[in-house]
């Protein structure tokens, strides 16, 4: 148990991240900058190091988010974001 609460705390959950068309987006947040959307979390923590927000660890698997970064989850407003979904 200690395992899965502290891998929860460390990526933000403890289930595998499956895209299913109905289901949430992921995007990294910064004080300064935002991700794109992504269709699923781990494609989501790759990509957090181009703004800032964290790093994956390859070896480990491990996802170190940095001060201040935030992960939001929801659906992403494709009309109001230039950036729109990320492929």
């Amino acid at each position: 148990m200690f395992f899965i609460d502290n891998l929860r705390r460390v990526v933000g959950t403890a289930k595998p991240a499956i895209h299913y068309p109905d289901m949430s987006h992921y995007r990294f947040v910064t004080p300064h900058r935002t991700g794109k959307w992504y269709p699923d979390l781990l494609t989501a923590q790759r990509q957090a190091f181009a703004i800032g927000a964290g790093f994956l660890d390859p070896r480990s698997g491990m996802f170190y988010p940095y001060k201040d970064s935030k992960l939001e989850v929801g659906s992403p407003d494709l009309e109001g974001n230039p950036q729109g979904l990320a492929a």
